[in-house]
């Protein structure tokens, strides 16, 4: 049963790799339409809706954990693929702007309900000795798609219109619906475990606060959750300073695609060697540590600038802690908190993130006039702050009930 669903895993995986690829496309020919326009249309395609979104996905959890996840999977991905579709014939017309810029906002929306109800879906096909392997196998996909879509994207953004696009877009999400549905009937999925009657169903809201209150309830997991979404939010800014920080050495563009490429290569690295054995044995004790050490590469890279190959060392180091750490924090979620309230916890992270990451670039401005690198050590002192936070709260985390 145990190997059945492993194969059907990798039919739903290879769906969301392709929605993964289908949504970078999308993100770059819109923004590449929308910069032959305005740069304001531009920003307002990256920051719109972002903070009622906050407000969205602790909902969005909640109804993930009162759904069964297929459903959830299935709805999200056919409302995406017709939403597409719809906006599709706009994309070439006076309304281009507004039809982007509304569908960027709808497509992340579902996104803050497809997202959860996939990380809460692992617990239901593997036990916990297969859970790093499952959330390797998840993050591989999700990182190897983010790293295909710009080589794909930036060549068919050139031949093809938006409207083109869209439909690629659209195919995608129709691909991973039907994966999800294969998947989730040929491993027999049962949502309710036999002679447990399911829970009682409740208004959206005071589930909601339920599910806050569960985080409340555990201190040592309430640190570490609320620490991981500011490391995203470094994440966010760093390729941002990169290539301030290289204009003000007079380097090439060159070497800023370099520093990226490594960056990603050394996360889908990260992502896989994940499943060593030594690391799934002991995945806590490690992650209690990873932060720290992903610190320790912002502090190489800052310590060294401008020398390029510092920061390559620096950016490795980074890559590679953060693809181990995000396959082992779902993997903590997973198995220390209760089933009923997984959805809630992976959309409270999410929703913190869609927070801190759009507000994060702000962090820019103090260092316009001043020399870039030390925002290497800014960006240093919030990891190793971080990283402080995690070694305190992982070593008293609760054990799920």
């Amino acid at each position: 049963m145990i190997r059945s669903n492993r194969t059907y895993f990798y039919l739903l995986l290879t769906g969301l790799w392709l929605t993964t690829i289908g949504n970078g496309i999308f993100s770059i020919g819109a923004i590449w339409s929308l910069s032959g326009r305005s740069p304001t249309d531009v920003v307002l395609f990256g920051i719109i809706g972002a903070l009622p979104m906050a407000v969205v996905s602790l909902f969005a959890g909640t109804i993930v954990d009162r759904t069964p996840k297929l459903k959830v999977l299935i709805i999200s991905d056919v409302t995406c693929m017709f939403l597409t579709l719809i906006a599709s014939p706009f994309a070439a017309t006076q309304y281009t702007s507004m039809a982007l810029i509304g569908l960027n906002a709808m497509l992340t929306v579902f996104s803050l309900t497809y997202y959860p109800a996939l990380n809460a879906s692992i617990p239901l096909m593997s036990d916990e000795k297969q859970r790093i392997s499952f959330n390797s196998h998840l993050y591989f996909a999700i990182g190897s798609g983010r790293f295909v879509a710009p080589l794909l994207g930036g060549w068919i953004v050139a031949y093809l219109r938006t409207p083109y696009i869209l439909i690629i877009d659209s195919i995608s999400f129709a691909a991973s619906a039907i994966a999800a549905f294969i998947a989730f009937r040929g491993m027999n999925i049962r949502e309710t475990p036999p002679g447990k009657k399911a829970p009682q169903k409740k208004s959206v809201l005071i589930s909601s606060i339920e599910g806050l209150s569960y985080l409340r309830s555990d201190r040592p997991l309430l640190l570490f959750v609320l620490a991981f979404p500011f490391i995203e939010a470094v994440e966010a800014v760093f390729p941002l300073g990169v290539p301030l920080a290289l204009r003000q050495y007079h380097l090439s563009s060159h070497i800023y695609g370099v520093i990226m490429s490594c960056l990603a290569f050394s996360l889908i690295l990260g992502t896989i060697l994940s499943r060593v054995k030594a690391l799934a044995v002991s995945y806590r004790k490690y992650l209690s540590v990873n932060f720290l050490i992903q610190s320790l590469g912002m502090l190489v890279i800052a310590s060294g600038w401008p020398r390029v190959y510092m920061a390559v060392i620096g950016v490795c180091v980074l890559g590679f802690t953060s693809g181990i750490a995000q396959v082992h924090f779902a993997s903590l979620i997973q198995t220390k908190v209760k089933r009923e309230f997984l959805g809630r916890m992976f959309a409270t992270v999410n929703s913190l993130a869609t927070v801190l990451v759009p507000l994060a670039p702000l962090m820019l401005i103090p260092f316009r006039q001043a020399q870039m690198g030390d925002l290497f050590y800014a960006l240093f002192g919030i990891m190793f702050g971080c990283g402080l936070l995690v070694f305190i709260g992982i070593r008293n985390i609760t054990v799920r009930g």
